[in-house]
C-alpha cells in the first residue's frame, strides 16, 4: 500500500509539473509592429521548406568576442553620430563591436532592430542586443553581456556596463534581438 502512494505522489508531482510548464507565458518584449506568438513562429518554421529549428545563431560570431569587444569599449566618451574610439553611440558601438566580429550591422538602433531576428526576453544569451523606445520608436540598443548587464553608450556616461534591470530600462525595453549570420 505505501509502495502504491509514493506512486500516486509520483504521478502527482508529474503531472503539476506538466500544467505549470504549460501555464508559462509567451510574451515577447517587443514593439506591437514586431510581436509574434510561439504559435505563429511555429506555424512559419513548418511552412519554411529551408527551416531548420535546431538552427544556431550567431553561426560564425563567436558570442564571447562579442563581450570581449564590447567591454574594450568602456569608457569611450558618447557622441552623437561619433563612430570611433574617440566618441561613439549607441548603434555604433554596436555597429563597431560586430565588424570587429566579422559581421556588418546597419548603423542605426532602428536599422538593427529590423535587420536582427526578435527573440523572447527569457532567450535572450551573451551577444544578443537589447533594443530601447521612446514613444513608439527604437532609440537606443545596447548588447547583453551576460547575468543580467549590458554594455551601451549612455549619453551622460558614455560606455558602460549596467544592469538590464533598472526601472527606467525595463520600461523602455522594446525587444531581443539576434543577428543571425
Amino acid at each position: 500500500m505505501k509502495f502504491l502512494k509514493s506512486y500516486k505522489s509520483i504521478f502527482f508531482l508529474i503531472f503539476l509539473a506538466i500544467l505549470i510548464q504549460s501555464c508559462q507565458s509567451s510574451i515577447r518584449f517587443s514593439s506591437n509592429k514586431s510581436i509574434k506568438t510561439s504559435k505563429s513562429i511555429k506555424n512559419k518554421e513548418k511552412n519554411d521548406k529551408n527551416s531548420n529549428i535546431d538552427k544556431i545563431y550567431i553561426n560564425d560570431i563567436d558570442k564571447n568576442q562579442i563581450v570581449e569587444e564590447a567591454e574594450t569599449w568602456i569608457g569611450t566618451p558618447y557622441k552623437y553620430g561619433g563612430n570611433s574610439r574617440e566618441g561613439v553611440d549607441c548603434s555604433a558601438l554596436v555597429y563597431q563591436v560586430y565588424l570587429k566580429a566579422g559581421e556588418t550591422l546597419p548603423r542605426t538602433s532602428q536599422q538593427q532592430f529590423e535587420y536582427a531576428k526578435q527573440i523572447d526576453f527569457v532567450e535572450k544569451k551573451p551577444g544578443d542586443l537589447l533594443f530601447f523606445k521612446n514613444n513608439s520608436s527604437i532609440s537606443h540598443v545596447g548588447i547583453y553581456v551576460g547575468d543580467g548587464y549590458m554594455i551601451h553608450a549612455s549619453t551622460k556616461s558614455g560606455v558602460i556596463k549596467q544592469s538590464i534591470f533598472e526601472s527606467y530600462f525595463m520600461k523602455k525595453l522594446a525587444s531581443v534581438g539576434r543577428i543571425e549570420h
